[in-house]
């Protein structure tokens, strides 16, 4: 869950609520977007307020959701991911950690969302230690 000024967004089970929270006797339910036609659970979300988007991860995708008019949020894009995935916004980017590599999408326009870089952060780590070094035969 997330809360912004008297808004909450909260990613439970397989869908994004958004609560008006203002009167804290009578939260207020504004919508609900469902995304359950997804097999597994919402477990991670994070705003990024500059462009009112909502990011939710499951165990295998990332959704993209505008929430600029926060009774009506819409989604806009999903990336699948493997399991166990990280994932960061900094400033117009969508920073994916995976097992073996950073993958980096521009988020500037979600209409044409494009991902920019894909990184190998341990080829030189596994060829090197690996590679040359079991796979030649040695024992361990």
């Amino acid at each position: 869950m997330k809360i912004v000024e008297n808004i909450a967004y909260i990613a439970k089970g397989n869908s994004l609520k958004v609560v008006d929270i203002s009167n804290k006797r009578e939260p207020k339910e504004l919508k609900s977007l469902a995304l359950s036609h997804y097999s597994s659970p919402l477990r991670n979300i994070k705003l990024n307020l500059d462009k009112n988007l909502a990011f939710i991860q499951t165990k295998d995708s990332i959704f993209i959701i505008d929430i600029s008019e926060r009774d009506n949020p819409v989604l806009k894009d999903t990336i699948s991911i493997e399991p166990n995935n990280e994932f960061f916004i900094k400033e117009n980017y969508l920073i994916i950690t995976k097992y073996r590599e950073i993958e980096i999408f521009d988020i500037n326009d979600l209409d044409n969302l494009k991902k920019i870089s894909v990184e190998n952060m341990y080829s030189d780590y596994y060829n090197s230690t690996y590679n040359n070094n079991y796979i030649k035969g040695d024992s361990c």
